[in-house]
């Protein structure tokens, strides 16, 4: 089961000042909630992110051009929380307003690419993500790396289409960019090295993802720390690389690592930490410690019953949760489990 949260969180506010695009002289009070939410995104506090950006979207006295970078900011955040739904009503919103400068309809074509290419089709994505890079392309003189981003997400686009082979140029591509560019931020270099270790794990080439994840770790824990989302993203992935590998004790140290982090910086109940349940719950499988890995599948199920956005993620953990109650010869458990995974799939993947 691969990760199913990315959470590369567009954090280009916490890098360059969020605010300074749209405002000369913000207030002093807004200007102090935008270096806190600053503060909360560096550190992985994204349920307090979340937060203040919601209240801010709330003030009536800020404007249009602030409540726009508000908006696709949070917008952003919610989309990587895996709360798509709302994230796109909010940055269609977004699109719809004459004050929206061109990094926040950037933001926000890509955020909605990103949508819309999992719930239509690729090629819908795919004419979202060509304008995005157009849009990119005539502000390269600004800031090269958004071009790099966008070249990206299309990469991560066909990546998810199963088609990494049309992937792995675009992101030669978004990598050149990032490595000329002195602007290019450590979390930058180490998002596009991430889905190409994602595009090589699709190919079963495990020595050149696990470098490039390597690579990418390296950079994200120089940018945020130790206990990030992002930092804990790639854990996951590796720990599922020194699994098949049967390094088991590496693997349980970053799958553990990893749910710890994710359970407090995206909150016990979000799907972030049910994706890492699962991520344990697989290390503990191919060890074949069974009853562990069934631990850990129910704890991500529990999870993933109360968050009806992601079906298809909820489907795989009944699915891995099941064939480990078979085996551990729970035979009750696991029938009223397959019983529920049809009733499941009738309802939601119609």
């Amino acid at each position: 089961m691969r990760v199913l949260i990315a959470l590369a969180l567009y954090v280009s506010l916490t890098n360059a000042g969020f605010g300074q695009e749209v405002r000369e002289k913000p207030g002093t009070e807004e200007k102090l909630q935008e270096r806190r939410i600053a503060q909360y995104l560096r550190k992985g506090d994204y349920n307090a992110a979340e937060a203040s950006l919601r209240r801010m979207l709330a003030d009536q006295s800020l404007d249009a051009a602030t409540v726009n970078e508000v908006r696709v900011a949070l917008a952003d955040l919610l989309r990587e929380e895996g709360k798509e739904i709302e994230a796109r009503d909010l940055f269609g919103i977004a699109m719809k307003s004459p004050d929206l400068t061109w990094r926040q309809r950037l933001g926000a074509t890509m955020g909605i690419a990103g949508i819309d290419s999992r719930a239509t089709s690729p090629q819908a994505g795919s004419d979202l993500w060509m304008q995005a890079i157009a849009l990119a392309r005539e502000h390269q003189d600004e800031d090269p790396t958004r071009e790099a981003e966008a070249l990206r997400g299309l990469a991560n686009m066909w990546l998810e289409a199963g088609d990494p082979t049309r992937a792995e140029p675009l992101l030669r591509r978004s990598l050149k960019i990032l490595e000329a560019a002195p602007s290019a931020g450590n979390w930058q270099l180490a998002a596009t090295l991430g889905t190409t270790g994602q595009v090589y794990r699709a190919q079963d080439k495990l020595a050149l993802a696990e470098d490039a994840w390597t690579r990418a770790l390296d950079l994200e824990r120089k940018a945020f720390g130790e206990s990030h989302p992002q930092v804990a993203s790639l854990m996951e992935r590796l720990a599922e690389i020194y699994a098949v590998r049967k390094q088991f004790d590496l693997a349980r140290q970053y799958a553990g690592q990893a749910v710890s982090v994710m359970r407090s910086s995206c909150g016990e109940d979000s799907l972030a930490a049910a994706a890492a349940f699962a991520n344990r719950g697989l290390v503990e499988e191919r060890a074949n410690e069974l009853p562990a890995a069934a631990e850990d599948y129910a704890a991500a199920l529990t999870i993933a019953r109360k968050n009806t956005a992601n079906p298809t993620f909820a489907i795989r953990i009944m699915q891995s949760y099941t064939a480990v109650l078979r085996a551990i010869h729970h035979d009750r458990e696991a029938k009223a489990l397959a019983l529920e995974l049809k009733s499941f799939r009738q309802q939601n993947l119609r």
